[in-house]
């Protein structure tokens, strides 16, 4: 995503200055990381084993929206996995490229 958008917010077909590659970035490692965020919750629930059995998907699914919140529970931690994806895919841009 990060290539299409900075060439979007580029002028004209010129280069991309730094600045540029930096808000494509942070624009592009945020937006992937809310969208996929309920996918890093149930991933990291399957992976905590309760007694040795492993979780399957619908497993993971139904333990973290069971109770008070439901669905909008595979949300949880979002701002701060936007804000950390923001950061890290904008300080892997170079100047060069």
């Amino acid at each position: 995503m990060y290539g299409p958008l900075r060439d979007a917010m580029t002028a004209g077909g010129d280069s991309a200055g730094l600045a540029t590659k930096i808000a494509a970035g942070i624009v592009s490692g945020s937006v992937a990381a809310g969208v996929c965020n309920p996918t890093d919750i149930i991933k990291t629930r399957m992976q905590a084993s309760k007694g040795g059995k492993a979780l399957g998907i619908g497993e993971a699914v139904r333990e973290v929206c069971a109770g008070e919140g439901g669905w909008r529970r595979l949300w949880n931690g979002t701002t701060p996995s936007m804000a950390r994806a923001a950061l890290l895919t904008a300080a892997q841009v170079r100047s060069c490229c």
